[in-house]
């Protein structure tokens, strides 16, 4: 690469997190050897504090509102650089007709469960895909390719922690045995016996500093005192300077869920690189962050998970060891610097291929070699989806009662449709109801959707505000006057549930419907 290389990223949500920690990191140590440009485009609003980091790192924000300015500035880039996980302003940027470009994807999730899935669409469309850990680059969507394929159209580079970061990093004195987390705060990630782990600990003076946030705080705060411990637990809330913290801690502990959708946790990097010996569960990217009782300790149990800490309690020979493994390891393996020498080299691959058209659902080539077509390509038409479309085939063939909620014809078939998806897990709840709903507010499905999740969680009232704006967005299924009959009748709106009622009966006698199937969905018996 002999002369100045453009490079435009993009990403959904410009903030200090994981992704854009690491995606500024490694653009700063490849500017440090290569003549680069590395600019920046935020696809919702950035954070103020993100801009200014990344500005400081080297980056330059470029301010755009609309995907039509978007469009502007890619003919300028040399390459174009995705920070990927499942989100709505993603998705819809991917299906839309961009200029010829380069297109490269740096993917920051598991990708093995929904709705943190990769679908294989998206690696088919890139010139590369880049995994952010060994358990990405596992993924099936990594793995449709063969291998061939894959040595020309993927990489794995782990997600970048910056060390300098925790360079000061110095053990402090400090009072009691101190086990820390720092992350995502929202048992849709973190372990759902995190508190009763942590207060079953039968370690003296024993105390859990917790920093972060995702909307779970007081949830913690509410267990812990429940089970009269919470004494033990110092929440302290987001934390830029983790070298302070990391300074008076003795272990991380770092439980995480089973089906979360880690890849390769920048925070357990930073931890591992200061010498603190981590316990972890083997679940998502941390199984291949993590060896056991060399780098930490691997745990498969609650009971372990306590047994673990009061070891490494009781041994501070062992602790000491295991933080040298990690912090030497961590030296090698990980780190902005590591990345950003797999990205300057899948850099120098990409940049000798011609600018092309990027198409969502393309048919696929003969040979993965002869499918870099001319810049004169003709864009087809772009093809709108819808909100509910969009999140569907997200998921890649996952949690498929969500697609069948809007295709199936038997009635039956719907409500158990409709009850899996009021009971899904609570990141898919919030992927709907939150994420792919801001997006796409006039989407009938969706509120339809976030409508049932509602009812499932006994939130009646909110249900029938959703399922409200579902009916005047002209969702048609005559199910949804059964829906609002039983939550009218809940929050006690006797006038909507007599309305709802009077235009269900006929519906009713006419499909032959019987009291049972009622009963068994919690359905009002209507006569």
């Amino acid at each position: 690469m002999s002369e100045r290389v453009r490079v435009l990223h993009v990403i959904q949500y410009l903030s200090l997190g994981g992704a854009g920690r690491a995606m500024i990191a490694a653009a700063k140590y490849m500017s440090q050897t290569s003549d680069m440009q590395h600019d920046v485009v935020s696809l919702l609003p950035p954070e103020d504090a993100a801009v200014g980091f990344a500005e400081q790192e080297g980056m330059k924000f470029i301010p755009t509102s609309t995907i039509d300015d978007l469009r502007c500035l890619i003919p300028d880039y040399d390459l174009i650089q995705l920070q990927w996980w499942n989100n709505a302003e993603m998705g819809s940027l991917l299906r839309e007709p961009l200029p010829p470009c380069r297109l490269v994807a740096w993917c920051h999730v598991g990708g093995h469960i929904a709705p943190q899935v990769i679908p294989d669409d998206l690696v088919h469309t890139l010139d590369c895909a880049v995994a952010c850990s060994p358990h990405t680059y596992r993924s099936p969507a990594f793995q449709s390719l063969s291998a061939q394929e894959r040595l020309v159209k993927c990489a794995m580079a782990y997600g970048a922690a910056d060390f300098a970061r925790v360079e000061s990093v110095t053990p402090q004195q400090h009072a009691g045995f101190q086990v820390g987390y720092i992350g995502t705060i929202h048992f849709s990630k973190m372990h759902p016996d995190f508190v009763s782990m942590s207060a079953s600990v039968d370690v003296p003076e024993v105390r859990f500093v917790v920093c972060g946030g995702g909307g779970h705080e007081e949830l913690i705060r509410q267990q812990a005192t429940s089970l009269g411990v919470m004494n033990r637990f110092d929440l302290r809330g987001y934390v830029d300077d983790i070298a302070s913290i990391l300074s008076e801690l003795d272990v991380y502990g770092y439980p995480l869920c089973e089906e979360n959708y880690s890849g390769s946790e920048v925070n357990l990097q930073e931890v591992m690189y200061a010498g603190i010996p981590p316990v972890v569960f083997p679940y998502g990217g941390v199984r291949y962050l993590v060896v056991d009782n060399y780098t930490g300790l691997v745990v498969h149990s609650d009971i372990e998970y306590k047994q673990a800490i009061e070891h490494l309690y009781h041994n501070p020979e062992e602790r000491a060891r295991i933080g040298k493994n990690a912090a030497e390891y961590a030296r090698q393996i990980f780190g902005a610097k590591n990345a950003a020498k797999v990205f300057l080299e899948v850099y120098e691959r990409i940049l000798k291929l011609p600018k092309r058209a990027h198409l969502w659902n393309e048919p696929a080539c003969d040979s993965i070699l002869d499918a870099h077509i001319s810049q004169e390509m003709v864009f087809p038409p772009s093809q709108e989806l819808s909100g509910a479309d969009l999140f569907t085939e997200s998921l890649a063939g996952q949690f498929s009662c969500f697609l069948e909620s809007m295709r199936d014809e038997d009635l039956s078939r719907l409500l158990e449709h409709d009850e899996a998806i009021g009971h899904c897990t609570q990141l898919l709840q919030d992927t709907v109801s939150v994420q792919y709903l801001r997006c796409f507010p006039r989407d009938a499905v969706l509120h339809f959707w976030t409508g049932l999740i509602h009812r499932a969680r006994l939130r009646y009232q909110e249900a029938l505000a959703s399922f409200d704006q579902a009916a005047q967005l002209g969702f048609s299924h005559w199910r949804l006057l059964w829906y609002i009959t039983h939550c009218a009748k809940e929050v006690g709106a006797a006038e909507l549930v007599s309305q709802a009622s009077t235009a269900l009966v006929p519906l009713l006698r006419d499909y032959g419907i019987d009291s049972s199937l009622a009963a068994r969905y919690r359905l009002p018996v209507v006569s």
